[in-house]
């Protein structure tokens, strides 16, 4: 990305927050690692075209993201199943090497 390092940012959830999980829960656990995972290939990519960067706008774009990533399996975001969860994530998987988000 312009011969700037981008930092790897590496991601897991912390035990409380496996406790008690839900579908919703689930998700905006993938939002939140999508974010983290994200962040810094963002900055740069938003550097390089010279625009404003913060973490707002990160968690905006990944969050779109995480949906259209429901909406191309046939799954709810707003009310996911188990299935849901598992089809939006191999999409996203899928998807991920081509936004530049870390292994």
């Amino acid at each position: 990305m312009d011969g700037e390092d981008v930092k790897v940012n590496t991601w897991a959830p912390k035990e409380e927050d496996l406790r008690e999980l839900t579908p919703l829960k689930a998700r905006d656990l993938l939002i939140d690692c999508f974010f983290t995972a994200q962040k810094d290939a963002y900055r740069c990519v938003k550097k390089a075209q010279g625009e404003e960067f913060d973490d707002e706008s990160v968690l905006s774009a990944v969050t779109g993201g995480v949906k259209r990533a429901f909406s191309e399996v046939g799954g709810d975001f707003d009310q996911p199943t188990k299935d849901d969860l598992g089809k939006a994530i191999e999409f996203l998987a899928r998807m991920a090497p081509i936004w530049g988000t870390p292994d």
